[in-house]
């Protein structure tokens, strides 16, 4: 009987920590698109942040929009807009690095903290991305449209740049200067057009 007990107690606290662990990961991950969320996404921020300031090493922010994301969604549907978000997404995070923080900032932005990796750097896998997504087949669009993507990037140490927040602001600032420069390319905080 004691070692039913003892069995049975052990069924159950294995059962609690893969719960735990599941509600765990549920907590900082976009239910639709599987990578994580904003809140993570922040968390992690303000800790990457702090140790950049405080260690003098650079890191950037880049943000990306699915250029036209409201055609997709008027001409197949939202279902089909929704599985078009998770292909972008699940195709990025492959061809990420690890150490990477990609998140869904919200609709179709999404956002990416890279340590230790200044300007140069961070215009160079923007850029990357940036390709592999418009040479990227969507399986969710019939006709296999192509997709191309905006992105704008900040990166400190930065004389602007003074919290976590001003990052993000000019990483969509240059975000916004991409889409006004006609999309499918990148915007450097700071830079001036060419």
């Amino acid at each position: 009987n004691a070692s039913a007990n003892a069995l049975y107690n052990a069924f159950l606290y294995e059962k609690l920590e893969t719960e735990k662990t599941r509600m765990e990961k549920f907590a900082i991950t976009d239910f639709l698109t599987g990578i994580y969320n904003i809140r993570y996404f922040y968390h992690r921020l303000e800790d990457e942040f702090d140790r950049a300031q405080r260690y003098k090493t650079p890191m950037s922010c880049v943000m990306f929009d699915i250029d036209y994301f409201k055609k997709i969604n008027d001409t197949y549907g939202h279902r089909v807009g929704d599985m078009v978000l998770r292909e972008f997404a699940q195709c990025v995070r492959r061809h990420t690095r690890k150490s990477d923080v990609f998140a869904r900032y919200g609709g179709e932005e999404f956002i990416m903290l890279l340590a230790h990796t200044p300007k140069k750097g961070a215009m160079a896998e923007a850029e990357r991305l940036r390709k592999i997504i418009k040479r990227y087949k969507f399986k969710s669009l019939k006709n296999k449209s192509v997709i191309t993507v905006s992105a704008g990037i900040s990166s400190c140490p930065d004389k602007n740049i003074k919290t976590h927040d001003d990052l993000i602001t000019l990483a969509d600032n240059a975000l916004f200067d991409a889409k006004d420069s006609g999309r499918d390319q990148i915007r450097v905080s700071g830079k001036k057009r060419a």
